[in-house]
């Protein structure tokens, strides 16, 4: 243990009142510890922001994704609707069916059968003119409620049957093309869209 002399232990005292002057190594480790403190606050914000920045990100993707489906669906073909974009394809569905009209309200007695990519309309009513005794043409058409019918006997080619609901749209593509609609009012009977009705042997989904 070191003695010190009486002079000694007076110069230490009045040391120890003086103010506290750093030294310049002290001064540069001071800065260097609050340089790195603060360097360490923003790494950590930064480890915050970032899943936030990659979440918005993602959703910014998802709904340019969305936006361009729906505009690809509807905008690039203007004349497919909603409702069209509902129907479902039941055309393979038809392949054998065969419809037997079953209302007698027209001068008209259809069969109609649909057999791979063709309808085949048959008209087996035999429709005549007659006369009267008197030498008079007869209207072959008085007494029908539906005189003009949709349909025309023939073999169609190319068919497609969509299905909304208890409706069936059928349109024809070939040579000669026409659409007409059915609608179920019983599993197996159907009418169509000029009122002539028809009945199937078959159920159709």
């Amino acid at each position: 243990m070191k003695l010190y002399s009486e002079d000694e232990v007076t110069r230490e005292l009045k040391s120890l009142n003086e103010a506290f002057q750093p030294s310049t190594s002290q001064k540069e480790s001071a800065y260097r510890a609050i340089f790195k403190q603060t360097g360490k606050k923003r790494a950590f914000r930064r480890q915050r922001l970032l899943p936030v920045i990659l979440t918005l990100i993602l959703f910014f993707t998802v709904g340019t994704g969305m936006v361009t489906l729906i505009t690809s669906e509807y905008g690039n073909n203007p004349t497919r609707t909603l409702s069209e974009k509902n129907r479902i394809d039941v055309t393979s569905a038809w392949n054998g069916v065969i419809l037997t009209q079953s209302s007698q309200t027209s001068p008209t007695n259809y069969i109609i059968t649909f057999y791979d990519e063709q309808i085949i309309i048959q008209d087996d009513y035999g429709s005549f003119i007659g006369f009267n005794p008197d030498g008079q043409i007869k209207d072959p058409y008085k007494g029908f409620a539906i005189k003009d019918t949709a349909l025309d006997a023939g073999n169609y080619e190319n068919y497609t049957v969509l299905q909304e609901d208890d409706q069936y749209t059928i349109t024809v593509t070939g040579k000669e093309t026409f659409t007409y609609t059915l609608t179920k009012t019983a599993p197996r009977k159907f009418v169509g869209s000029d009122g002539v009705e028809y009945s199937s042997r078959n159920y159709i989904e």
